[in-house]
């Protein structure tokens, strides 16, 4: 296996410049960092280097776009394809964008999908990619509702409703088409459970849907304080994350704030006193991520802090420690990173490198990390992804080789590409029926065996005398090429075959072979009438025939010729008499 140097990935993004000079160099969008990586309830999705899409976790209703619906756990990130520019990961769905803006959704879609609000028992399932929307620029999947902007910066969403989640001051679902557009001059959005945030283009924060811990950020929480329609609640903001009942925004001055559900310190503030109105935390900030009850802040100079929950070791500082009072102020994690995602107890995060590093609750395999890793990892640990860097897509060799081991063809292929097969090889008595492994997504070195299928060809005896007339049934059988026969002719009484036994080895065409047969002399010796049978009837018609009284065929003038001299006179005829007297 070979690796190929990849240019950098760059992602773009369109985002308001963060101000301050940065001592990391960060080559990601950091605004949009889910644009490269994203850490879901159960499975995650990443963009190779090179654009290759990839997800893993838990595979129930095919969220990992590879074909399986049945529930399953895949623990080495699988290659969807290439041309992947974005992922979003959350529940059971699986985003993406490709280079042409196409918004493509797998996965399972309980709330409809298409444009048929009829939803059917169980949902929609897409086992692979498929589109649903063009012109995307950046997309979010929320627990049971999505949005994404278009090029033209309006904001679009789709799916459920039951808190507001949509923005269109209802709460009713919207199941239609590709969506409906809610705003306009947005920068970029992101969907939670039952909340969605979006920042504009001039730099303020929107926010609406699910309010009950005041995460909408308009000072009102309860029961009754969903908020079906955008509010503003803060300005100059650069980015914005939220994946469970609390919201984290960054400002372009490096400061972060954040608000909603506080049970475990995921604000961190220092207490677990819920927020209902943004309230600033810390500084010095490049980027912020929100999992379900942790929060991750990256810092200028590379250090990466976490408050909240640590369950599993979700922070990756080598301690699996849940809730703790220590942990509801930000905690450093040891290491330099340039990118963070926070997932549901579980944590992704990119090194300078640009390898992917994964670290928490490794349930169903969605720390990519592979089936023999632990349920629990509380360090970052390095995967097989690369978001960015010369660590490239991994190439393969495949060998293409004919049945005896005769090469045809050799090719390196990137991986989750197809080989391209060479020309049908030929094979004397077989029939070529293609080949012995798929090669349609390449993943490891491999060889590729030429298949055939034996032709059977057909082997005709006819038993026939001298005239060709037909003396026994024809013999028929199929033989493949170069397998042996041996055929023995029948016997026929009177008879003498001039191939006792028919035998040899079959070729490559069909055969067809004459065994003739002659009358044996030594048994018609006097048989002038040719009847079978030396009696008086034969000395009669010989003595006619001597006289010039009769007519003897030339088989019967060889029977009755008993001196040998090719005649058949009187001399014959005394021989005849005195041969049936005995």
């Amino acid at each position: 296996m070979k690796k190929l140097t990849a240019i950098l990935l760059v992602i773009l993004m369109l985002a308001l410049p963060l101000s301050g000079i940065a001592d990391v160099s960060f080559p990601l969008s950091l605004s949009h960092e889910w644009a490269s990586f994203d850490m879901g309830v159960t499975h995650s999705a990443a963009v190779h280097v090179g654009g290759f899409g990839y997800a893993w976790g838990y595979n129930y209703n095919a969220p990992i776009g590879n074909g399986v619906t049945a529930s399953s756990d895949t623990f080495v990130p699988y290659n969807w394809g290439t041309g992947v520019t974005a992922v979003s990961a959350n529940n059971k769905t699986t985003l993406s964008i490709d280079g042409n803006g196409v918004l493509s959704i797998c996965g399972a879609f309980w709330w409809g999908i298409g444009g048929d609000s009829s939803m059917p028992s169980g949902g929609y399932i897409h086992t692979a990619p498929t589109q649903f929307a063009t012109n995307v620029r950046s997309a979010s999947m929320g627990f049971n509702h999505m949005v994404y902007v278009k090029n033209d910066n309006t904001l679009w969403v789709y799916g459920e409703n039951a808190h507001g989640q949509l923005g269109d001051n209802s709460t009713t679902s919207y199941y239609t088409g590709a969506g409906k557009k809610i705003l306009d001059n947005v920068s970029y959005a992101v969907a939670g459970d039952c909340l969605t945030a979006a920042v504009k283009t001039d730099g303020t924060l929107w926010v609406w849907g699910f309010n009950y811990y005041g995460q909408v950020g308009n000072g009102s929480s309860g029961a009754n304080a969903d908020r079906k329609s955008p509010v503003q609640v803060l300005t100059n903001v650069y980015s914005v994350s939220t994946m469970g009942d609390h919201v984290v925004a960054l400002k372009n001055d490096g400061s972060v704030w954040a608000w909603g559900h506080n049970d475990v310190g995921q604000l961190g503030r220092g207490n677990t006193t819920n927020a209902t109105s943004p309230v600033q935390v810390t500084t010095g900030a490049v980027q912020v991520s929100a999992g379900y009850n942790h929060t991750a802040v990256l810092k200028s100079d590379g250090s990466l802090w976490f408050c909240g929950c640590n369950y599993r070791g979700a922070f990756g500082n080598g301690v699996n420690g849940g809730y703790s009072a220590a942990n509801s102020t930000f905690r450093q994690t040891p290491g330099t990173w340039v990118a963070v995602n926070c997932g549901t107890h579980c944590t992704a995060a990119v090194a300078p490198t640009g390898q992917l590093f994964t670290t928490g609750h490794n349930d169903h395999g969605k720390l990519g990390l592979g089936s023999g890793a632990p349920l629990t990892v509380t360090e970052f640990t390095a995967t097989d992804i690369w978001i960015f860097g010369e660590e490239g897509p991994a190439t393969y060799t495949v060998r293409f080789v004919d049945w005896d081991g005769t090469l045809l063809s050799e090719q390196e292929v990137n991986e989750g590409e197809a080989a391209s097969a060479p020309a049908a090889p030929t094979r004397i008595g077989y029939e070529f029926t293609g080949w012995d492994k798929d090669f349609s997504c390449v993943t490891e070195d491999m060889t590729v065996t030429a298949t055939y299928t034996a032709i059977r060809y057909t082997l005709t005896i006819n038993y026939v005398d001298e005239n060709g007339v037909k003396l026994a049934p024809t013999f028929t059988r199929t033989y493949t090429y170069g397998e042996s026969y041996s055929i023995s002719s029948p016997l026929i009484t009177g008879y003498t075959a001039n191939t006792p036994l028919v035998s040899g080895v079959m070729g490559a065409a069909n055969l067809v072979i004459d065994v003739v047969y002659t009358q044996d002399q030594s048994k018609l010796k006097g048989d002038v009438n040719c009847d079978g049978i030396v009696d008086s009837a034969d000395i009669t018609l010989a003595a006619a025939y001597s006289m010039n009284a009769g007519t003897v065929t030339a088989q019967g003038i060889i029977n009755g010729d008993m001196n040998g001299d090719g005649l058949l006179t009187a001399a014959d005829l005394s021989a005849l008499y005195s041969y049936i007297l005995g």
